[in-house]
């Protein structure tokens, strides 16, 4: 565990909901949410859209306490951040080079502090959806992205 930012005893820190924690991310926790069994390709869709919500709480028992709602929290965060990055760096996002789609998923983290981690699991997820070496696409991709050409 780790302590989460903003814990000023002020208020309740919106990234955790409260929690002061973050728990280690284990990727085996993010499969169900973001990989199609069927196709063993990433969903099309993001968790944010109706059928995203709708297979996330088909794979999670119902929250109870708040502790439960705020771990649901990160795990959906991080989730929807695997998710992203990895259709980013292999490529396959529809997007082109529209930097959207990354820059949400790293701003919708908050803050959490296993951020490196869950950049290692997006490369691993890409690898093994889209063959190895998918996340190189990557490099290209930022690489134009940036430049602006």
């Amino acid at each position: 565990m780790q302590s989460a930012f903003g814990d000023n005893g002020l208020e309740t820190c919106y990234a955790c909901e409260g929690a002061k924690e973050y728990p280690a991310p284990i990727l085996e926790a993010y499969w169900p949410l973001i990989r199609n069994p069927k196709t063993d390709k990433l969903y099309s869709t993001s968790l944010h859209s109706k059928a995203g919500r709708a297979r996330f709480q088909a794979s999670r028992p119902r929250a109870e306490t708040a502790e439960e709602k705020a771990y649901d929290t990160i795990v959906r965060r991080r989730a929807q951040y695997i998710w992203r990055m990895a259709l980013w760096n292999s490529g396959q996002d529809k997007r082109g080079f529209n930097l959207g789609g990354a820059v949400m998923a790293s701003m919708e983290l908050c803050g959490d502090p296993w951020k490196a981690e869950l950049d290692v699991m997006a490369d691993q997820v890409a690898d093994q959806c889209y063959g190895a070496g998918a996340n190189l696409r990557a490099a290209r991709r930022w690489g134009q992205a940036l430049k602006g050409y």
